[in-house]
């Protein structure tokens, strides 16, 4: 259990949890954002998840008041999140979990986590208790009323469609991406068979939302998407997008990104959703604004050093 003080009591969430959990973790996510950002089937897929803990927290009068989960990614890194719906709660669920989490790390490394902007309260918390903001990711949307303009990619690279099962594509696109954020922060490197465990996994996959960009001398190139913002949203969802340091800056990632555009229209969804890292150098964001996305809600990490 997580070491905390009476009345409250925490024990290990199931999956038979996930209403419990969700009501917590939803409630608080309506008192920062008006609305919960996520579905309770993207919880059901994280108790199902062989690689994460998750806690609930109860009160004897109350019941569940706190939702928290810690996933090691690699030997040094180790993710948090927590959710509490009583303000009481949560600097000694922090201190609980950071507690964990520094117990699961195979070697000297650094606990991390991330939390939306408008949140004052939880950052108050970790800025406390010795944490630092490291990075921020924008939510970025794009409407989708007009088809999208044709991809162009370069003469020398085709776009192409990586079949469901394809499992020599699927290695190819792994590859593109590992090596393509391996100086971004937050990733962690992942063998293709664990990364494509942790995806299929999930009930948002959707192996059929897969590119690859390749020139006769390999790949150079890759997206996938999902529908991790279908429920919600209404909003298809570009996951990854990732070009080879050698092919930047030629229209590789553009002609990706309006392949997938296209793609969530013709499925009949009205916008497109991704991430981008705000401090990045790639220059994603840039190439994000330039086809009309804007950012619709800021995403703050945290760090927190071995000590």
């Amino acid at each position: 259990m997580l070491a905390l003080r009476p009345p409250y009591s925490s024990r290990r969430a199931l999956p038979s949890d996930a209403e419990a959990a969700y009501a917590v973790a939803g409630a608080d996510d309506e008192r920062v954002l008006g609305h919960p950002d996520g579905t309770l089937a993207d919880l059901r897929d994280d108790l199902e998840s062989a690689t994460l803990e998750a806690w609930l927290v109860e009160h004897p009068q109350a019941g569940p008041v706190g939702y928290a989960t810690v996933e090691p990614k690699g030997d040094a890194v180790v993710y948090l999140d927590l959710y509490t719906v009583d303000p009481g709660l949560g600097p000694q669920l922090l201190a609980a979990l950071t507690a964990r989490g520094r117990e699961l790390l195979a070697v000297a490394g650094e606990l991390r986590t991330s939390i939306l902007r408008p949140d004052e309260r939880t950052a108050a918390w970790l800025e406390d208790a010795g944490w630092r903001r490291a990075t921020s990711w924008a939510r970025l949307r794009l409407e989708l009323a007009d088809p999208p303009p044709a991809p162009a990619p370069p003469g020398d690279v085709t776009v192409r469609r990586v079949p469901p099962g394809d499992e020599q594509g699927l290695r190819a696109v792994h590859g593109v991406i590992d090596a393509a954020f391996a100086d971004s922060y937050g990733h962690v490197p992942e063998p293709f068979e664990e990364w494509f465990a942790r995806l299929d996994a999930r009930s948002t996959v959707d192996w059929s939302q897969v590119w690859l960009a390749e020139t006769a001398s390999g790949p150079v190139g890759a997206l996938y998407g999902s529908d991790d913002y279908v429920e919600d949203e209404q909003a298809g969802y570009v996951a990854r997008l990732g070009v080879l340091r050698a092919a930047r800056g030629r229209g590789v990632a553009r002609a990706l990104l309006l392949t997938a555009f296209a793609d969530v229209r013709a499925r009949g969804l009205p916008a497109v959703l991704l991430h981008v890292d705000e401090q990045g150098t790639t220059g994603a964001y840039a190439l994000y604004e330039s086809v009309g996305m804007r950012r619709v809600l800021q995403v703050d990490a945290w760090v927190l050093p071995a000590g």
